[in-house]
C-alpha cells in the first residue's frame, strides 16, 4: 500500500505534539523535584502510549499517511523514548548498568536502522509497523514495573528479544522496499 494521501490532519498533529511536550515533562523531572513524580511520569508513559496507538490506528483507518506528519510522529516518538532512557539513567541507575549491554546493542541497532533508510531513501525512518507498537508496550510495562519497584528484569528481557525481532523486520523492511514509504504494517504487508 503507497502512502499518496499527503494533506495536513490538525488531530494527528495534535496527537504528536502532546508526545513532545509529555516528554520534556518527563526530562524535567530530572532536574525538578516535584512530588508525586512516579504517579506523573505513569501518567505521562500511559498517556503517551494511548495517544501512539490511537494515532497509528487513526492514520491507517482513515489513510491518512501525511509523510511529514508520520515522520514527525516517529520522531517525537523517538524524541519521548530517549527522555524516558535519560530519566532512568538518572532514577534506575542500577537497573540500567546492569542492563547497559543490552541497552547499547539496542541502540546502535536503532541507530542503524535510521542510517540505513537516510542513505538509501534520504529521508527519516518512520515505518511504524505492528511490531513497533508492541515494543512500545513492552517498554511502557518496563518503566512502569520500575517505578512501582518491581524487579522488571523479566519484562525487560521479553521487551529486549521482542525489539529485536522488530528491528530485524525493520532491517527487511528497508533492504526490500525500492521506494520510500512509511506506516508499514508489517513485513507480510511488503
Amino acid at each position: 500500500m503507497k502512502t499518496t494521501l499527503q494533506h495536513f490532519n490538525p488531530v494527528h498533529f495534535l496527537i504528536a505534539k502532546s508526545r513532545l511536550i509529555l516528554a520534556f515533562g518527563i526530562l524535567s523531572q530530572v532536574f525538578i523535584s516535584i512530588p508525586f513524580s512516579s504517579f506523573l511520569i505513569t501518567l505521562a508513559l500511559l498517556v503517551t502510549l494511548t495517544f501512539d496507538l490511537m494515532d497509528a490506528y487513526l492514520a491507517r483507518k482513515h489513510k491518512l499517511y501525511s509523510r511529514k506528519l508520520r515522520q514527525y510522529s516517529a520522531q517525537t516518538g523517538l524524541f519521548f523514548w530517549l527522555s524516558v532512557f535519560f530519566y532512568l539513567a538518572f532514577n534506575e541507575t542500577e537497573f540500567i548498568q546492569s542492563n547497559m549491554t543490552l541497552l547499547l546493542i539496542l541502540l546502535v541497532l536503532e541507530m542503524g536502522l535510521h542510517l540505513l533508510c537516510y542513505i538509501k531513501f534520504k529521508n527519516h525512518l518512520a515505518l511504524n509497523t505492528y511490531a513497533i507498537k508492541v515494543r512500545s508496550v513492552l517498554f511502557v510495562l518496563v518503566v512502569l514495573n520500575r517505578l512501582v519497584g518491581n524487579e522488571a528484569q523479566i519484562v525487560f528481557n521479553v521487551a529486549f528479544v521482542w525489539t529485536l525481532i522488530s528491528q530485524i523486520e525493520s532491517f527487511y523492511i528497508l533492504i526490500k522496499i525500492k521506494q520510500y514509504r512509511v506506516d508499514v504494517k508489517s513485513v507480510f504487508q511488503l
